[in-house]
């Protein structure tokens, strides 16, 4: 940094000198001072891709966000196969919730570095915000095989297959997510519900309660746990489970109607299942 700031001084005052020198500077995290040089370079030479995109990079750092979009906006407009740009403008447009420009530049991304599985996870997830699941799967399917080792991505490979109703090899799937990280809730409560579906209940109730475990405060596995139990005829374990539901449920209408389940267990009458919610 200090040799490139002699030489600029000294007269090597070119537009890449001050481009190395701004990398330089934000990469030892002086954003600011980084910004000063990237705006330098670009004086210099305004149609350097790298310098809007660098600048826009900074803007970030510093949280103005205009800049941010106008930079990447200009960095794209001179290098429109630049992954990076389009992945800064993908998570731009992700957080003020347009999805369709979002995925837009996720896929741009995706196809100019088809090896980065980060790149083919966040096109496959904003797809799946999109409804667009066999476009989801395809690029899942893309980052699992570049990160086969990635929670994240089998799980979410695993909610794409599960959607499209192929269970089976969505099980396979949360199984892996499963076997990386264990505590995976999502896995786990999804796991459960294929095993209930199948009607397989002692491995859903074994799924429903680890999930549970990793997540107390959540309703969903403890509705599903009560009603599984209630079927069977294990009474108080359902009642245990839907008083526990009533701790942790919001919804007015949905607490009156478990409360008159409850009362029913309760008094002996025939039990009433509450409606089941989608995974």
């Amino acid at each position: 940094v200090a040799a490139l700031d002699r030489a600029i001084r000294f007269g090597a005052d070119e537009a890449r000198d001050h481009l190395l020198l701004a990398e330089a500077q934000r990469l030892r995290g002086n954003p600011f001072s980084a910004a000063n040089e990237y705006r330098s370079a670009i004086r210099r030479d305004p149609n350097m891709a790298a310098a809007h995109l660098g600048l826009a990079l900074t803007a970030l750092l510093t949280g103005d966000r205009m800049l941010a979009e106008s930079e990447i906006a200009a960095a794209l407009r001179l290098d429109p196969r630049e992954p990076r740009a389009h992945e800064i403008a993908g998570d731009l447009r992700t957080r003020r919730s347009d999805t369709a420009g979002a995925y837009m530049h996720y896929a741009a991304a995706a196809v100019v570095q088809p090896m980065n599985p980060a790149l083919a996870a966040k096109a496959g997830e904003t797809a799946k915000w999109l409804g667009r699941w066999e476009e989801a799967l395809d690029w899942l399917l893309m980052a699992r095989a570049l990160a086969p080792r990635d929670a994240e991505v089998r799980f979410q490979c695993g909610l794409a297959l599960q959607t499209l109703d192929f269970d089976e090899t969505a099980e396979a799937e949360y199984s892996a997510a499963l076997a990386v990280q264990p505590q995976h809730f999502e896995a786990l409560y999804n796991m459960a519900v294929i095993r209930e579906n199948a009607k397989q209940l002692d491995e859903a109730v074994r799924f429903y309660r680890q999930a549970i475990v990793v997540r107390p405060d959540d309703p969903r596995p403890l509705i599903h746990l009560a009603a599984l139990e209630q079927r069977r005829g294990h009474v108080l374990e359902a009642i245990s489970a839907y008083e526990s539901f009533l701790r942790k449920e919001k919804d007015p209408g949905v607490r009156e109607e478990v409360r008159r389940i409850l009362e029913d267990l309760r008094g002996g009458s025939s039990a009433r299942e509450p409606g089941r919610t989608a995974p």
